[in-house]
Formats: C-alpha cells, structure tokens, sequence
C-alpha cells in the first residue's frame, strides 16, 4: 500500500492455484495506517511468473490493478497565514516589483505576464529577450498521427498564433503580507474568436503564489487541441518530479496503462523520439510536480484539482515544424504546460478518432495551482505539497489590523 505514491506496507500473496477461465478470492491482510491529513493511500496488487519460460524471464510482472483505499482521510492541512513577512511593493516603467523574504517577482504590466521569478538567488523564471516567460493562456498542441486532420482546424482558428492583449491589470494590498494582482488578457485567434482569461495571482509573504484561472472562450472555434497555461523554466530545474499518473506518457483516453504514484525522470527523457516529431510526455491527474536542480532546490507546483502535466525542452512549435527526429535541437530552457484538460489521442491514424468523453470543447473553464519554493530544509515534498493556500481574503486568515487598497493600471 502506497501513500502519495510512497510505499507504507508490503507483503506476499502465496502462489496462486487458479486454473485458466476460473476465479478465486484472495484475502489480504491489510492494516489500516495512522491517516495524514490531506494524504492519498492506493493499494497496488502485482502478479508475477512463477518460473521463467521461453517467453519471459522469472519473477516478470504479467498484470497489476490499483484501487483506492475507502479511507476517511482528513482534509489537506492549511497554511498558516496569519504572521506573512510583509511584502514590498514598487514600480518602473512598464514593471511591478513585488520582493518579500528570500524572493522577488516581477510583473510587466504589458505583457500581463510574470518576467522574472527568483527564489533566494534561483532564477525560476528569467526575462525573455522576446516574448514572456511566465504563465500564459495556451491552447496548442503539435498534432500528433492520429490527430492530424483536427490539424487545419487548428491553425485555422489561429490556436497555434494566438494574439495577447492586456485588458485590465489591478493590484490590489490584501495586507501586509499578502498582495493580489488582476490581469485580463484576450487571447485572440482568427476571425473574431479566441479566449478571455482573467487570472489572479495571491503573492504570500513567504514565497507562495495562489494562481485562479478563469478561461472562456469566445468566436466560433473547433474542438481544441489542450486548454491551459504554459511558461518557460530555467533550465538548471531539470529534475522532474510529479504525482499523478505515470511513469509513461498518458492522456485522458491512454491512461490505463499508468499508475497513480510519484515518479521522477530526467527532463530530457520526457521527450519520447516519435519518427514524425509530435506531442509528447503529458502526465494525467497530477496533484503535483516539482522541477529542481542538483542541490534538490527548486520549484513546487501544486493544483487545486488534478491538472495534465508536460515538461519538455521543445516548444509546440518546434515540434509541429519538424518533419523529422534530426530536425529538432533542444532548447536550454524547460517548457512547462499546466493543463485542465487534453484532448486524447483516438486512433484517427488507421481507426475511428476520439470519442466525444475525451474530445476538448470550447467552453469555461476554471482551475486554480499554486507555485512554492522548495528546498530540502522545508521537509519532504510529499509533505509540503499537502498543505493548501486558504482563502487570504478571509479577514480571519489575515492579521487583524490588513488593509486593503487598490490600483489599477491603465492601458
């Protein structure tokens, strides 16, 4: 039995005498464990060879189930926010400078998007020399063989150039301890379609960022290849950590396969070398990922309710552009893409293409994830990535005396 994907208890089934087309009933004996607040526990029963054959060596693993515990867990702990270390707050031309303990983040009131992210003297997100860098709507994928001809609908729709322009930026002094930024973008395609996408960012005196999403589309657009966010990660955090389903690649209708646990890679081997480059390496139903350097520093990505994952040193865009393997140079930096839903994969190559239950429609959407420093002297990530941002807008989760104030920024 596995809590948040580590293992709490094992043990041996004895070997089984079912003949073929027959059914048996196992007893386990399973003892139910002091329950975390906030934690997950799935059982994973295994089945192996009992000897080797032509085929297999011994011990090789033919089949495995995952079930979830009926445990009556207690809810996730909350973070105490009731004494943030205050925040500064200044402005430079087009920029928001927000600095508190050991970190500093950087808004362009233009762009409606973070440029720099620096925890301690880790540069999470660094200025782009073009473009942004920090979370941006994004609902683009590199087509895979069995989605190719959703293609032209795509670009047609312009989801692979979508244009972003500033609506609203409001900053708002919760307290002390805790400032809100508002931005409102229209991300548009083609022909009078796109998205609007309010997005609140909650900035903790210790480090922490609550980010609210709320997407809604607009125009006449197709099926949608992904819906979500996707921001650029110096490339120094290339240990990928998550959990959620894994460790292989999966999507919302080739999951089965992947098990609930936590998994970690190589940023690199998140790339899988498709003949054709393509879409690759999403995750489903990651509660949380981390990305971290050597020292194990790093970031911590945690969501409200499972998000679809993707760490890569390629663009979407690189990838669609690629005919071939050899065609595509890995970029320094890492590509991170938070996503409320993907759309799946079908078998549209040779076969029928995705089932209505898997497709993307362009409706609302709303999804929230909050991104924290990490570092080995906070604990176990397991442990911290439990714990979840209260609503600091509530007066008793604030020190008695907050004030609030407003200002909003004109474009």
């Amino acid at each position: 039995m596995h809590e948040d994907g580590r293992a709490i208890q094992r043990g041996l089934i004895e070997p089984l005498d079912i003949a073929p087309g027959e059914s048996g009933i196992l007893t386990l004996q399973i003892e139910e464990p002091e329950l975390t607040p906030g934690a997950e526990y799935w059982l994973r029963i295994r089945f192996y060879l009992d000897g080797e054959t032509p085929w297999a060596p011994e011990t090789h693993e033919i089949a495995w189930e995952q079930l979830k515990m009926p445990y009556d867990v207690p809810p996730r702990p909350e973070m105490d926010v009731s004494a943030l270390p205050e925040l500064k707050l200044s402005a430079s031309d087009d920029l928001l400078i927000i600095k508190g303990k050991d970190f500093s983040i950087i808004f362009s009131t233009t762009l409606g998007a973070i440029t720099t992210l620096i925890y301690k003297d880790m540069f999470i997100i660094e200025e782009a020399e073009e473009g942004v860098n920090g979370p941006v709507l994004n609902a683009f994928r590199a087509p895979t063989d069995n989605n190719r001809r959703f293609s032209q609908q795509w670009y047609q729709a312009g989801l692979n150039n979508l244009k972003r322009e500033v609506k609203d930026f409001t900053i708002e002094t919760v307290s002390p301890g805790v400032i809100r930024v508002l931005i409102q973008t229209e991300d548009k395609g083609t022909e009078d379609s796109g998205f609007t996408h309010r997005c609140v960012y909650t900035i903790l005196g210790n480090g922490c960022i609550r980010v609210e999403n709320e997407i809604s589309p607009f125009g006449k657009l197709p099926t949608l290849p992904k819906l979500g966010v996707k921001m650029k990660i110096t490339g120094d955090f290339d240990h990928f950590q998550w959990y959620g389903y894994g460790p292989q690649e999966n999507y919302p209708d080739r999951k089965k396969g992947a098990f609930i646990g936590f998994h970690e890679s190589k940023v690199s081997d998140q790339y899988i070398p498709y003949v054709r480059p393509q879409e690759t390496g999403n995750k489903e139903a990651v509660r949380w990922a981390a990305l971290r350097d050597k020292s194990g520093a790093g970031l911590l990505v945690v969501a409200q309710d499972p998000l679809a994952v993707t760490a890569l040193q390629y663009t979407a865009d690189e990838l669609d552009r690629a005919d071939h393997i050899h065609e595509l140079t890995p970029i320094e930096d890492i590509i991170l893409c938070l996503d409320v839903w993907q759309f799946g994969l079908g078998n549209g190559s040779c076969g029928p293409g995705v089932i209505g239950k898997y497709a993307t429609y362009p409706e609302s959407f709303n999804f929230s994830y909050s991104l924290h420093p990490y570092s080995r002297s906070m604990g176990e990530i397991f442990d911290v990535a439990r714990f979840r941002i209260p609503n600091v807008l509530n007066k008793d989760n604030l020190e008695a005396n907050s004030k609030k104030s407003k200002k909003s920024v004109k474009h």
